[in-house]
């Protein structure tokens, strides 16, 4: 059996994704904090297609199966590239105060649900962090890719 996802040779910021018959693979780019319109890929055949995707700019590719994170995830709205099957994308606005102004900062997010899986993009040096219950870890906000909705966000 072949894997549902594998990098180009020699092309560390290219992913092929394998579709089998009825698999979709669904992107929603984001301007303006609006998902705009939604392209959809879908193999009708009886064989198995191949979607290759790439980075919008030098990033990496970073596929996460939303199962294996309880089926839901947030992201940054610009980390979000696509999704293979079920996998459902909204935006969700997170507004904190800020310490130093007396306005607030709104970080816009999207929000996946689904046990699909999700693709996104970082650039720089990717890293998974695992927290343990009660673990900080205090990171720019803009260098978070993803996080799990159980994360507290401050």
């Amino acid at each position: 059996m072949a894997a549902p996802f594998f990098s180009v040779p020699f092309q560390p910021y290219v992913y092929q994704i394998m579709l089998k018959s009825q698999d979709k693979v669904t992107s929603k780019p984001v301007a303006f904090g609006k998902n705009i319109i939604s392209i959809v890929f879908s193999n009708t055949g009886p064989d198995d297609g191949y979607v290759g995707i790439s980075a919008p700019s030098p990033a990496r590719i970073i596929p996460i199966d939303l199962a294996n994170f309880g089926g839901e995830m947030l992201c940054q709205a610009d980390a979000f590239l696509c999704s293979l099957n079920d996998v459902k994308v909204s935006n969700v606005a997170d507004q904190r105060a800020r310490n130093i102004t007396s306005g607030s900062e709104v970080v816009l997010k999207q929000k996946l649900v689904g046990q699909g899986l999700a693709f996104f993009v970082g650039g720089g040096s990717v890293v998974q962090k695992i927290l343990d219950v009660g673990e900080v870890v205090v990171v720019d906000a803009a260098c978070i890719v993803a996080m799990t909705s159980t994360i507290n966000f401050k």
